[in-house]
């Protein structure tokens, strides 16, 4: 931390097991959810505190008081930093959301970040041959090429602590610094005869695919719509690339 005024989505907080994640940040996110919930709910339950506020409050009180008992103890309390994580460690706990089936063999809330997965979790191995683009971005990326001959987690490309999607020509510029001239790895396109391929990698080598665990049911139509989803499996689509050029010539 670099002060008192240091953003707090940066640490992740630990309390009990529970795992606290940008935390001040997503106090109001949480309170809304919680709204939301309890619509339904008789006009006089009032929600005052969420349980993400209180065990936030808990911990970085506990933090601060012994930071301000102990000035000369340099290694934080009651918080940890994950960008000092190992690459495994990183993965797992974004696996955690993102690894696909992941059935529990601990208590709820047993896995801290940190943890290695395989501690509380088992993957679900029954699937990996035919992965659905939602669901298992870590399933995917790790069959990746790119993965597999890199030692590249998920924050290679992107940040936990910013709204980046959608954003294209941001990826593609992380992806040209592994995929590049000096490296021996870039597009083999022309890229003097092709617009916009600085700035778009990712419609060909991540294409946008058919989910088939998710549907969208719109009010104007009675068939459900496919929902289409990025994926992570990181390769060559050739049907994705002509597409492509197509578009941009």
């Amino acid at each position: 931390m670099n002060g008192p005024t240091a953003p707090a989505t940066k640490i992740m907080f630990t309390l009990t097991g529970q795992l606290i994640q940008g935390a001040l940040n997503v106090i109001p996110l949480m309170q809304k959810y919680f709204h939301s919930v309890f619509r339904a709910a008789p006009k006089n339950l009032i929600i005052k505190e969420s349980f993400m506020e209180l065990a936030v409050k808990s911990v970085m009180a506990k933090h601060v008081e012994f930071q301000t008992e102990n000035p000369d103890v340099k290694t934080a309390k009651y918080i940890i930093n994950p960008a000092n994580f190992s690459r495994q460690q990183s993965l797992d706990l974004c696996s955690l959301c993102h690894g696909g089936r992941i059935k529990s063999t601990q208590p709820a809330f047993a896995f801290q970040s940190g943890d290695q997965l395989k501690k509380d979790f088992i993957r679900d191995t029954l699937n990996n041959g035919s992965i659905d683009v939602h669901g298992n971005q870590y399933g995917l990326l790790a069959k990746s090429k790119s993965f597999r001959m890199s030692s590249m987690t998920c924050l290679t490309c992107h940040s936990p602590h910013d709204d980046e999607r959608g954003n294209i020509a941001l990826y593609s510029q992380r992806y040209m610094a592994c995929h590049n001239k000096e490296h021996g790895t870039f597009c083999k396109i022309n890229a003097d005869k092709v617009s916009n391929i600085n700035s778009n990698c990712i419609d060909c080598h991540m294409p946008e695919q058919i989910s088939k665990s998710i549907v969208l049911e719109l009010q104007d139509r009675k068939i459900p719509t496919a929902q289409l989803l990025r994926t992570h499996f990181i390769t060559v689509y050739h049907d994705a690339t002509k597409k492509f050029l197509s578009k941009n010539p």
